[in-house]
């Protein structure tokens, strides 16, 4: 008991200091997510038709700023891309699908026919593909991406769309190039987001082979 009197102050200190820690911890992390969704209550959500069943999907702030996009694409183009093999002429396409084509082609011809297994489609009228995600770097680790994929899904949902696939083989921006992904802490990273968005695996040996559907929704 002396011994303890001894090194009450100590110990006493030793507790305040950490329950000190943990309190600010806690309020950090509560502000923070605080922080996260005023932020997201600001940012609007707006479509824009590209063409041949292509759109894009964009938040931005309340000052116009481009906080992340992605872009799906629909019938005619899903099946362009999907469906019809290596007998596509990209010279003759449009400028804009035979860049979306050229940057993610040919893992995505994988696309079409599995998704006409799994849920016996004869076409692919009422599916869509999400492709080109991408979270400027200022807006990171906000959820915004999380955000968009709610937002867009919501959207293509109410629009007749029941199955929304993603990209198998996601691509990153060097220099303004898109090249495949190729990091696998960030496919990682891409599996958990896709995964709270309730998107589910169909491949086991591509993680990011993952479907949404509306009617288990």
């Amino acid at each position: 008991m002396k011994k303890f009197k001894k090194y009450e102050g100590i110990v006493l200190l030793g507790l305040g200091f950490l329950y000190s820690f943990f309190v600010q911890t806690m309020d950090e992390k509560i502000q923070t997510s605080l922080t996260h969704q005023d932020f997201q209550a600001t940012l609007k959500y707006v479509v824009k038709d590209l063409g041949y069943g292509m759109q894009q999907h964009r938040l931005f702030t309340d000052n116009d700023s481009l906080v992340c996009s992605l872009t799906t694409v629909q019938d005619p183009a899903l099946t362009i891309m999907c469906d019809n093999g290596l007998s596509i002429d990209i010279s003759k396409l449009p400028s804009i699908l035979s860049y979306v084509i050229t940057a993610i082609w040919p893992t995505q011809l994988l696309v079409g026919p599995a998704i006409k297994k799994k849920y016996s489609l004869n076409s692919l009228n009422n599916v869509a593909m999400i492709i080109n995600l991408y979270v400027f770097p200022d807006y990171r680790g906000k959820g915004c991406a999380h955000r968009l994929l709610e937002e867009t899904s919501a959207d293509l949902f109410s629009k007749g769309i029941d199955i929304i696939a993603l990209s198998p083989a996601p691509f990153e921006f060097e220099s303004g190039v898109p090249k495949e992904l190729k990091d696998t802490e960030k496919k990682q990273r891409l599996v958990k987001l896709y995964q709270q968005c309730e998107f589910k695996n169909n491949d086991e040996n591509n993680p990011l082979f993952m479907f949404k559907d509306k009617n288990k929704n």
